[in-house]
């Protein structure tokens, strides 16, 4: 360290003498540096700053103790007094690289308890909050056995706890509380700035009534909430004229729309509600009793019995679903075999009224689908060999018996006897769509062995294997062949080797004719295989839906006619559910409602639910699905009981918000709809009443109401 120095104090005087010698200031002349200096007590933070590029430090901190070469050091110089430390700097020359710059700066500190801010450590701290109320505020200081506190609540009013509680009037107020100790002697004001507003006492008086007609149309029942502690009064204005101070109660209107209201009084404290409703009373249907019956019995050879309800005053007209029509309680009517669609419409005098029914029955024909069903088969000799050949079918299949000497199942055979003699050779064909089946036996006589048959040895053989949706074929034998695949799902190939992959799971009879055209041999080889194909979706393309027209409070449904789909339809009226691809239904009321068709698919298990609002009675009004804004979102069953379902826009994400008629939030749900795009949500901890519902979807959001 001393050799540094020396060093140092050398280039220093080399430096200086230069200088007196009258030469120009060097770069290292222009140089001006500084000590920063930052005191804790006896620790002192050390910093060096110059205008030149500091190469490296040497601190001397003037109590004898060890330099050090750190930028920034940090020294407890242990008791309190008076140094002067320095720092030698090594500078970068920018002008002469190879000759740095070196400099010596120093300054005078003074350490020790004398320079500390016996208070810099004093922060203590506090709270003030305003409690629900909204008049009383809760205080608090930090605690210490040698702090006392002083609060000024800026009303005129003092306070020495250290925390409590302070009620204000409505104004705005900057209370403040000085927080002294003892040891050392601090001292410290933190102040707060608050506004109190005038309460509402009602704020909080939020009575809720419901008001809903009854079965009947006119009688509508009501009912305004109970208070605790039977403050309340009641005043409902029927708007017809009539008025009622009961909380609950029944109130029958007649024909017409109607506004009314009940208004809700607290007498402690004074506060007063207004709910209002409006309903519409229909006029009653004269012809809601009007359920006239119809059956009818289908006979042999396609006639059928029509019968009416007898001793009535009633009109039958027969519509046959053929063209034809008549009238009568009760006639009947010659079908041929097919499906019909016949409707019976019945009218009454008095009152006149009109219903009109329709059904589905098909006639089957009696004759027997065998009768024209006479297959036969042929054959040609040649040596010991025999071509057989039987009768074409698309739905046929064969089976061969060449009695002890073998069997087969295709159309064409082609079988060696080996030997002259004769032989019993049976075939026995079956249609599989109509069931029928017919055994042809002949006699063959072979009289020689010598053949001339060049197909004799043409027994092309196939084999394939399956990896899901993927086949391999191949024919294996019939060189110089041409091969013709049909992969029964109406694709087909032209090669020996082929892989195919079907779009379906299910069965396929896969055929492959073979053909040397050469020899002008040809055999067509068929089989079924039973292909699964991952992932595959037997719904995807099921898309059923259903038409509908209304005759007074009456609606008839037609579901599509798809095979083997059941239906079932959900009226939302609280009916019973009714069933069958065609059906009809009279509403008691005429209004709006939510008529619903369930299909199903027992064969594949897909299943889908389809919603429609339809308007019944006097407006004769059927919205089709996505013909209003009301049409998008349904929600069913209303009035609901434990669950409802709500038909949204998409299936895409959606939020929903169920409030009370006063506003208030009472439930949420974050969901993805259902493929149909429904969503089932649980409704049972809500009590009886109104009720909003607002979907949030697509950007867009959609409010719908229903009662429980």
């Amino acid at each position: 360290m001393k050799k540094t120095i020396s060093t140092m104090f050398v280039m220093l005087i080399l430096s200086a003498f230069s200088f007196a010698q009258g030469t120009k200031p060097s770069y290292c002349d222009s140089l001006k540096s500084e000590i920063k200096v930052t005191i804790s007590g006896t620790k002192v933070s050390f910093s060096a700053a110059s205008s030149g590029s500091i190469g490296s430090y040497e601190w001397v901190f003037g109590d004898g103790t060890s330099n050090s070469k750190d930028a920034v050091p940090t020294h407890d110089y242990g008791k309190a007094g008076t140094y002067t430390p320095c720092v030698y700097l090594i500078i970068k020359n920018p002008r002469d690289p190879n000759k740095p710059c070196t400099t010596k700066v120093c300054k005078t500190i003074t350490v020790g308890s004398n320079n500390q801010d016996s208070c810099a450590n004093f922060k203590p701290s506090a709270s003030f909050t305003i409690a629900k109320d909204g008049v009383t505020a809760y205080f608090a200081a930090d605690q210490s056995t040698n702090y006392t506190y002083s609060w000024d609540f800026g009303d005129n009013t003092t306070s020495t706890d250290r925390a409590g509680t302070h009620k204000y009037k409505p104004g705005t107020y900057k209370p403040c509380v000085t927080i002294t100790s003892t040891k050392p002697k601090c001292k410290k004001t933190i102040c707060f700035e608050v506004t109190i507003k005038d309460q509402d006492s009602c704020a909080n008086f939020n009575p809720t009534a419901t008001l809903t007609l009854g079965s009947d149309g006119s009688t509508a029942t009501f009912e305004a909430s109970a208070s605790s502690s039977n403050n309340y009064t009641y005043y409902w204005n029927f708007g017809d004229g009539t008025t009622s101070t009961d909380r609950t109660g029944k109130h029958t209107f007649k024909p017409g729309t109607y506004k009314p209201c009940v208004t809700i009084t607290s007498t402690n404290p004074r506060c007063t509600k207004t709910i209002c409703f409006e309903i519409t009373v229909q006029e009653k249907d004269s012809c809601r009793d009007f359920n006239p019956k119809f059956e009818y019995k289908i006979g042999e050879n396609g006639l059928v019995y029509f019968y009416g309800s007898s001793g009535t005053n009633y009109n039958y007209h027969w519509s046959f679903g053929d063209g034809t029509s008549g009238t009568g309680v009760q006639t009947t009517h010659q079908y041929k075999p097919g499906t019909y669609k016949p409707c019976v419409t019945i009218t009454s005098t008095n009152p006149k009224c009109e219903k009109k029914y329709c059904f589905e029955i098909t006639i089957k024909n009696n004759e027997d689908p065998c009768k024209g069903f006479n297959p036969t088969f042929s054959y040609s000799i040649d040596g010991t060999v025999v071509k057989f050949e039987a009768t074409y079918g698309e739905n046929y299949t064969y089976s061969w018996s060449f009695g002890s000497l073998g069997q087969s199942t295709d159309r064409l055979v082609k079988f060696d006897f080996k030997k002259p003699g004769t032989y019993k050779v049976c075939v026995t064909i079956t249609d599989k769509k109509t069931k029928c089946t017919k055994t042809i036996c002949k006699e063959i006589i072979i009289k020689e062995r010598n053949t001339q048959d060049p197909c004799k040895n043409f027994n092309p053989q196939v084999s394939f294997q399956i990896n899901g949706a993927k086949v391999k074929f191949e024919v294996s034998g019939g060189k110089g062949s041409t091969f013709n695949w049909s992969f029964g799902d109406g694709s087909s190939s032209t090669d020996r080797k082929v892989v195919h992959e079907y779009k379906k799971s299910g069965k396929y009879t896969v055929c492959v004719t073979v053909y040397d055209a050469k020899r002008k041999c040809k055999k067509t080889i068929c089989f079924t295989i039973e292909v699964t194909v991952p992932n595959y979706d037997p719904c995807k393309d099921f898309n059923p839906n259903f038409t509908y027209s209304t005759n007074g409070n009456k609606v008839t449904v037609e579901g599509a006619n798809i095979s083997g789909v059941q239906y079932t339809w959900s009226w939302g009226d609280k009916s019973k559910e009714s069933s069958g691809r065609v059906a009809d239904h009279t509403y008691k009321v005429a209004g709006k409602y939510v008529l619903c068709m369930t299909a199903y698919d027992p064969n594949t298990g897909c299943k889908k639910t389809i919603c429609k609002y339809i308007y019944v009675g006097k407006s004769r009004m059927i919205e089709e699905d996505g013909n209003n804004k009301d049409a998008n979102m349904i929600v069913y069953p209303n009035p609901a009981d434990t669950k409802i379902s709500v038909m949204t826009n998409s299936t895409n994400s959606a939020k929903i918000l169920i409030k009370d008629q006063s506003g208030t939030d009472l439930l949420r749900f974050d969901v993805t709809p259902n493929d149909d795009k429904s969503v089932d949500l649980l409704v049972e901890s809500l009590p009886k009443g109104i009720y909003f519902i607002y979907v949030e979807q697509d950007g867009e959001t959609q409010v719908s109401r229903f009662m429980k």
